[in-house]
């Protein structure tokens, strides 16, 4: 019969620990000033390894459906940064997307080159060595959150939410642009089905809870509201309106 020590010696190195990894991001040259790279490796405080998706699609046979693989996806990559009084961090990421669409004339680089960069994760043991590195390439900030501000925060350093797309699969995100789009509650199921994520029913609501971020919808499939709980864990403030 297994026992405890049998189980410890299938369980390498102790585990991976999901507090132990490193961000290596350069910038384009246009966004920085200098030392951005060395500053993100330090300030990186959360990240994910991206979900990867394999499609299907159904082929009829005899009036049966037939199940066979379709395209490979992957997920938004998505990080948190610390924000230093110089707001160097910040000010690169906004000088980034700044290129991509100048907020003075609308303009901005048309050639994915000039603007998309490879992204590296590595997941380290707790020595600092690599176990496993991840590139993520054409990567650029689509989305550079805001950072809230308040009288009553204390004991806290600002922290600015990055999301850098490599394939756009992230559920919260197509539950918003489904509503957006004003596309059938079919297609966002279609859409979500192979990510992971919570669903919890209760009366005639529908929540769903993924990377701390929450969407209910009604019966019909409509979007209530919406909220991220690390920002907002009070949840006063509807994403949705």
């Amino acid at each position: 019969m297994a026992n405890i020590n049998d189980f410890k010696a299938k369980l390498a190195g102790g585990g991976a620990r999901a507090n132990q990894f490193k961000v290596t991001m350069p910038f384009p040259g246009y966004a920085q000033v200098g030392g951005e790279i060395e500053d993100l490796a330090f300030l990186c405080t959360t990240t994910s390894i991206p979900a990867m998706t394999v499609g299907f699609v159904n082929v009829p046979f005899r009036g049966r459906q037939i199940k066979i693989a379709g395209d490979r996806t992957f997920a938004d990559w998505n990080i948190t940064v610390l924000n230093d009084t110089n707001f160097k961090l910040r000010n690169a990421f906004e000088r980034w997307q700044n290129g991509i669409n100048n907020m003075t004339d609308n303009e901005g680089l048309s050639n994915p080159v000039d603007y998309q960069v490879d992204a590296f994760v590595d997941q380290l043991d707790r020595n600092g060595n690599t176990l496993k590195s991840y590139t993520l390439r054409g990567a650029f900030p689509v989305e550079v959150s805001d950072i809230a501000l308040n009288y009553a925060t204390n004991d806290e350093v600002e922290q600015d939410w990055i999301s850098n797309p490599i394939g756009l699969t992230d559920a919260f995100r197509k539950m918003v642009n489904v509503h957006k789009n004003n596309e059938s509650s079919k297609t966002l199921a279609e859409k979500i089905r192979s990510n992971p994520y919570v669903c919890v029913e209760f009366d005639n609501e529908l929540l769903i809870i993924r990377k701390g971020k929450k969407l209910c919808f009604n019966k019909k499939g409509e979007p209530l509201w919406a909220t991220q709980i690390k920002r907002d864990p009070q949840e006063q403030k509807n994403l949705i309106l």
